[in-house]
């Protein structure tokens, strides 16, 4: 079975992977249709807008700063998210 963006089915692996309520989950596209599905089914959605880089990336830092990850991270997690919000960056 292959799943792809937007279906659900998607979704619910990668939460079911990650083991962690929906409320914890930060999920970052560049297509809003991608962001109707996790933000129903409770996750944190936040739109990046690819043809702006440098807008998106202080949207994006000011919403963190407004809506930190529950429960708060301790330093070893901060460092782990900030790489794999690097490589998302790089993708």
């Amino acid at each position: 079975m292959k799943c792809t963006k937007p279906g659900v089915e998607i979704y619910k692996i990668a939460q079911e992977m990650a083991k962690v309520e929906a409320g914890e989950i930060l999920f970052v596209d560049n297509k809003k249709i991608n962001l109707e599905v996790p933000k129903k089914m409770g996750w944190q959605t936040f739109w990046f807008d690819s043809k702006d880089y440098e807008k998106s990336n202080k949207e994006l830092e000011e919403f963190l700063k407004t809506n930190p990850p529950h429960p708060p991270l301790t330093g070893r997690e901060k460092i782990f998210n900030k790489l794999k919000y690097s490589l998302y960056l790089r993708h």
